[in-house]
Parts: C-alpha cells; structure tokens; sequence
C-alpha cells in the first residue's frame, strides 16, 4: 500500500490526502483556476479536481445521471473513443457527509480506426471518477486516471490484459478510499454564488 501525504487544494480551501509520490501539475505547466492536478512522479496516473457546473436536473435527474453526464463531457472531445462503465454505486465522504456522493469505474479506449473492438483498442485508461454534489449548483469532479498503454495493458495477442486491468482498478481504489476518507472542505465560501 502507498504512502499518503496531506496535500491543500484550492489555496488550502480543500485539503485530502494523496500517494506521496504526486507532484502538483502546476510546478510543471499552468492549469486552469477550476482544476488541481496531480501526476505520480514515477508513473503515468494523475489526479484531477475541479469545480463544474452541475448539469440541470431534466438532463440528470439523479447523481449517478450527473456523474455519466461528466464522464461522457470528459470523453467527447476524442470520436473514436468508447467508455465502458464498469461500475457505478452513491458512496460516502467521510469529512463531507452531507453532500451526495458517486463513485464510477470506466474504461475509456480509444484507436486510429473506429473498427477496431474494444479489446484492439491502441490504448486505455482506467478511470475511477469520484463526484461530489457541493452548494450552489457546483459538482467537484474527481477523476484518478490511469493509462493502460501496449506496454502495459495489452496482452500478447493485442487484447487488453485483464489481469494488468485488475492491478489497475485496485490501485485506483486504493487512492479513491484514501480521498474519500481525507477530502475536506475547509473554506465553504469556495461555493458562495
């Protein structure tokens, strides 16, 4: 298991806990005011959170509605991407437990032709997208992505590897438990209209 460090979000207005070998994208390159990034310093997966819009509810009725609306948001932008949702389940926040709370499993994959079956795929990344329904019409969107490349998703025969999917999925739990033990609003006038 990883270790975690104590990191503050958002000037300190949010603080959770990550794996200590994430660094803070924004050292590296600059990131929209709305979003923190983190990408592990010895590895491919990345953190982000950000602050949306929440959708209207004639479009997402429910939370789970809401949070296959940002995941579909985060994979339109790529025609020849596919999502499969693995899971999806209301979960809990320990420090905010009075916002609701989803947590979803994807695999997004994506090719140079949009033939090629889901298993063909060129490359992968396991996302485990946590949402939170914060005040005033604000989802905070967090999202552990985890590339799945033909260097290390892919089996032999071009298929994915069901077993480097798994490790995949685990690790992305791992960091996902920790977050929603950790995640605390310190400052709610983050969220004033």
């Amino acid at each position: 298991m990883a270790a975690f460090q104590s990191i503050d979000l958002f000037g300190g207005a949010v603080k959770a806990q990550y794996p200590k070998n994430f660094i803070d994208a924004s050292e590296l390159r600059q990131i929209p005011d709305h979003q923190e990034v983190y990408l592990e310093s010895d590895g491919f997966t990345n953190i982000v959170v950000e602050f949306l819009e929440r959708p209207p509810d004639l479009k997402c009725p429910t939370d789970v509605d809401a949070a296959l609306f940002h995941l579909s948001d985060i994979s339109e932008d790529d025609e020849l991407l596919e999502t499969d949702v693995r899971s999806k389940d209301t979960i809990q926040f320990q420090k905010a437990s009075n916002l609701a709370a989803v947590s979803i499993i994807a695999l997004n994959a994506s090719s140079s032709s949009r033939e090629a079956s889901l298993e063909e795929r060129v490359q992968s990344t396991l996302i485990r997208l946590l949402l939170l329904r914060a005040k005033n019409a604000t989802d905070i969107l967090i999202t552990i992505n985890i590339p799945l490349t033909s260097e290390h998703g892919f089996g032999n025969d071009g298929k994915l590897d069901q077993a480097l999917i798994e490790q995949a999925t685990s690790k992305a739990d791992n960091i996902a438990q920790k977050i929603s033990e950790t995640f605390e609003i310190v400052d709610e006038s983050l969220f004033a209209g």
